[in-house]
């Protein structure tokens, strides 16, 4: 699957399930009902509130203890689950006619997200609140899985974690898949990549490419099964990212040339020959370099 249509289901199963969470949900909130705080938008007044609380009162020096920061990030968490209840509630009765569509109701969930952590940031110091988000964040629980069992140390997990968070923070809740958007997020990915590049060794690094593209597991795969060197894997997954990278490019431009994309097909070939043989761009096209098309 490209990487266009695989983000198109990625954000559509999102929606979805945040549809079907608030519809099945056990115990949700109370029943909204005119006049109630449940029913009022969460305005600046009520964080302004709810981050009082969570300092405690004017002039208090004093340190939170360990089960007041517990208890205090719970009624945050419970805060914002109840806003993200109600948002994905009036998304999914709006059947199609919600304003803005999918785009205006994951930019909220993303500001919401952006509010959760500043107010969490107000009772936890930096590292307590990694430690909660290393547990708790979609990137923490995808770094934790792509790692484990690797030779990656805590301080490499925790490296590829905050660059993982920073690309989430400006991508995961996006939907839009104009050329020029998804070249910009290829860009702004292939960035991060080479920084988790020089953070991890090259086996890791493998692992935690295959752990997000399917793609790069089969190539994985190849590789060490002819005992190539991990450094081959790496440039297999830079050739296709330039490739990915230059077709958008092709997309975005005003005038193409007919002819553009055949000849990216064919350099790209003789990359991927000159770095895993002569045959190798033939004989895996359904296989590892699935992804290239077919002249």
């Amino acid at each position: 699957m490209n990487p266009a249509r695989r983000f198109t289901w990625i954000v559509i199963l999102i929606a979805a399930s945040v549809a079907l969470w608030v519809a099945s949900r056990p115990t949700g909130p109370a029943p909204v009902t005119p006049g109630s705080p449940a029913a009022a938008p969460f305005t600046a007044e009520r964080k302004a509130d709810s981050r009082a609380e969570t300092r405690g009162a004017p002039g208090s020096a004093a340190p939170l203890s360990a089960e007041e920061k517990r208890a205090r990030v719970e009624r945050i968490k419970r805060d914002y689950d109840e806003v993200r209840t109600r948002a994905a509630a009036d998304y999914a009765a709006a059947a199609g006619s919600f304003p803005g569509g999918l785009n205006a109701f994951l930019r909220q969930l993303a500001l919401l997200e952006r509010e959760k952590r500043a107010d969490l940031a107000s009772v936890l110091s930096p590292s307590e609140l990694e430690e909660l988000e290393l547990v708790e964040t979609n990137a923490g629980q995808t770094v934790r899985r792509a790692l484990a069992g690797t030779g990656a140390t805590e301080v490499q997990v925790r490296a590829v974690f905050r660059l993982e968070r920073e690309f989430e923070d400006r991508f995961a809740l996006v939907f839009d898949l104009s050329p020029a958007a998804l070249l910009e997020r290829q860009r702004v990915r292939d960035e991060y990549d080479a920084r988790v590049f020089a953070v991890l060794e090259p086996a890791d690094a493998l692992a935690w490419l295959a752990a997000r593209d399917g793609d790069q597991g089969l190539v994985n795969a190849w590789v060490r099964e002819r005992g190539l060197p991990p450094g081959v894997g790496l440039e297999l997954w830079r050739i296709k990212a330039d490739f990915v990278r230059r077709r958008l490019e092709l997309k975005t431009a005003e005038k193409p040339s007919p002819r553009a994309l055949q000849e990216l097909i064919r350099e790209t070939e003789q990359r991927l020959a000159m770095a895993a043989g002569a045959e190798a761009p033939l004989r895996e096209r359904d296989g590892a370099f699935r992804w290239l098309p077919r002249p």
